[in-house]
């Protein structure tokens, strides 16, 4: 499968992976079915994520895959430049989580930060009105710009993850770099929200290689990427309803599990989200942070434990 790459302006330049996930299941098979897309990698030690106990990762990662017989494969087709390694004694940590076990009908709205926030409001409404809690990724320059805005997150019980410090490409940074990025963040982010601070952090414009994710595993954290892109801060700019059917026109089967990347700083966004919630909520789906999503994997397996 062929990889685009599309490239705007004014602090909106991402790589545009959209979708290459939703048909894939290559991963991790629980015992009661259901599935996490986790690349791995050699060269990344686990730490500890404290939102999610490393023992929940390291059940989809490695242990079932050796005790189901599942292979382990060589590549993905949603991440080629992160070569899986083959073998039991290669794996040795998660590299990154692309989307969460199937089969609860639950999936993750994320939200990444690092630009304008005139939208945060009509977001931030539009998930409380629906109940929804979600995972926001944000940079420390956005977070030391709104300190006010970060606080009406942790005070409705959002999660928020490590967007680095100042929006950067981590891949053409050294190494001190890429810790001062993650570093900082992570200290404002204690500040703010000590009891809820998470260990998972998305790379700016999806630009990470094996080097960015050894040195943020180094740190202790794990990387979300997405499952499905929104395309909202892709030029040109996405209508209401372009987004809403690039969410809601998905079968069941490609959103459940799915992480779902949107934005905070783009109006069309704010004006899609509650309609795009309504639908997914009367197709029956639970919309979750990311720690949430992967918690139904631990009780699918306490469930299993139990039973006689």
């Amino acid at each position: 499968m062929a990889f685009g790459i599309a490239k705007t302006v004014n602090n909106r330049t991402k790589r545009g992976l959209p979708e290459q996930d939703l048909g894939s299941d290559f991963q991790c098979v629980g015992s009661a079915g259901s599935r996490a897309q986790i690349v791995f990698t050699q060269e990344t030690p686990m730490k500890t994520c404290e939102s999610v106990p490393c023992s929940r990762l390291l059940f989809f990662c490695i242990a079932l895959p050796l005790l189901a017989g599942a292979p382990i494969p060589a590549s993905t087709p949603s991440e080629g430049e992160l070569p899986v390694q083959s073998g039991a004694r290669d794996v040795v940590a998660v590299a990154e989580l692309h989307r969460g076990p199937r089969g609860a009908h639950r999936l993750a709205m994320t939200l990444d930060a690092g630009g304008e926030a005139d939208a945060f409001p009509a977001l931030v409404a539009a998930l409380s009105s629906a109940g929804v809690r979600s995972t926001f990724f944000l940079t420390g320059e956005w977070m030391q710009k709104h300190p006010e805005l970060v606080a009406v997150l942790v005070r409705e019980g959002h999660e928020i993850g490590n967007h680095t410090w100042s929006h950067r490409d981590l891949t053409r940074l050294d190494e001190a770099q890429i810790r001062a990025e993650f570093k900082q963040t992570a200290a404002l982010l204690a500040k703010h929200s000590p009891r809820t601070a998470c260990r998972w952090w998305r790379a700016p414009f999806g630009e990470r290689d094996r080097r960015v994710l050894r040195i943020a595993s180094s740190l202790g954290l794990v990387s979300v990427y997405w499952t499905l892109d929104s395309l909202d801060s892709v030029a040109p700019p996405k209508s209401r309803a372009f987004l809403i059917e690039r969410i809601t026109g998905k079968s069941d089967a490609q959103l459940d599990g799915a992480i779902i990347l949107m934005h905070v700083g783009e109006p069309a966004t704010a004006a899609a989200l509650p309609e795009i919630l309504r639908t997914l909520q009367r197709r029956g789906f639970e919309v979750v942070t990311v720690s949430s999503l992967l918690s139904h994997a631990n009780a699918s397996r306490a469930g299993s434990s139990r039973a006689p």
